[in-house]
């Protein structure tokens, strides 16, 4: 596992993500939808060791709009520009209950 995957291992994360969905108001950031089931706390640019807890690099979105973002327009691009979806287990996947 890398450092950068073992941050969504950390309180730290878990605190951030409680803090987003707080200041999203439970509200997709892409769709404007109230989530009231299980959203994602969304890095919009490449998260990286640097910008890895910034809130102003997250958003909360329902599963829909993070699938949509992630797989279909492939926001996570490399140096080239080309698309480079992010394909590894979610571990940011949150559930109410």
């Amino acid at each position: 596992m890398s450092e950068l995957e073992k941050k969504y291992h950390t309180k730290r994360w878990e605190q951030m993500k409680l803090y987003i969905l707080d200041r999203d108001n439970g509200i997709c950031q892409r769709c404007g939808k109230l989530i009231t089931n299980r959203f994602i706390i969304h890095h919009k640019h490449l998260a990286t060791l640097g910008n890895f807890y910034d809130p102003a690099n997250l958003e909360l979105l329902c599963i829909e709009c993070h699938n949509y973002v992630t797989f279909v327009e492939g926001i996570n691009k490399n140096d080239k520009g080309n698309v480079t979806p992010h394909l590894h287990e979610n571990t940011d996947l949150l559930e109410f209950h």
